[in-house]
């Protein structure tokens, strides 16, 4: 898959899904996760292990925005936004049965970081290679990471996250159907493990 400026610049934002759920056919977030087109790194190299590699006398990174910085010629400053990446720390992955992994939100380094984002979004691996992302109303599905994820029959059981306890006081639950892609969220200040479980029991989530 080749990847135009043009494509790059319509879509290098990350943003909100408009429905529960919308499924995001955007080129260039899928050339960021396969990694296409990336010279291959010396993993035996104490840098190859860090994910970079020396180019043109120039320290070089094989993932995450810099690979599209790289690849555009993009400075690195705020103005512009940050660049959506699959490059995160606290995402989840979840196998489900059919085989899908299935890994939800996480957050792109840190406040420091021109790039710095904390996602919402979902994004189902098929063991064929296919690959879906989708997007979610901030109401439905506050950005997450940090979080646990569980699989609970048909469903994935996301609580806490990081984000969310920086904002409220209030503990998050939310059900994720494997099956549709689609989210119910709700939130209990009083909600404690053994009442959690028996949510479960009843299919609440």
């Amino acid at each position: 898959m080749e990847i135009s400026r043009k494509i790059f610049d319509q879509q290098r934002l990350p943003r909100f899904g408009n429905a529960n759920p919308e499924r995001m056919t955007l080129p260039f977030w899928e050339w960021m996760i396969r990694g296409e087109g990336v010279p291959p790194i010396n993993t035996k190299s104490r840098l190859g292990e860090l994910g970079f590699r020396i180019e043109e006398s120039k320290l070089r990174s094989a993932s995450g925005p810099f690979r599209a910085r790289d690849a555009f010629n993009i400075p690195l400053n705020r103005e512009d936004g940050p660049i959506w990446t699959f490059d995160r720390m606290g995402a989840t992955s979840n196998r489900l049965r059919d085989g899908r992994v299935i890994y939800l939100g996480g957050e792109h380094e840190d406040f420091y970081d021109p790039d710095f984002y904390i996602y919402n979004d979902v994004v189902a691996l098929g063991p064929d290679g296919r690959l879906e992302i989708y997007g979610y109303p901030k109401e439905v599905f506050p950005p997450t990471d940090f979080h646990s994820a569980t699989v609970v029959g048909d469903r994935i059981l996301v609580v806490g996250g990081l984000w969310l306890q920086r904002r409220t006081p209030l503990r998050p639950y939310t059900g994720f159907c494997a099956r549709s892609i689609e989210l119910s969220y709700f939130r209990d200040p009083d909600v404690g493990r053994d009442a959690r479980l028996d949510l479960e029991a009843r299919g609440q989530v």
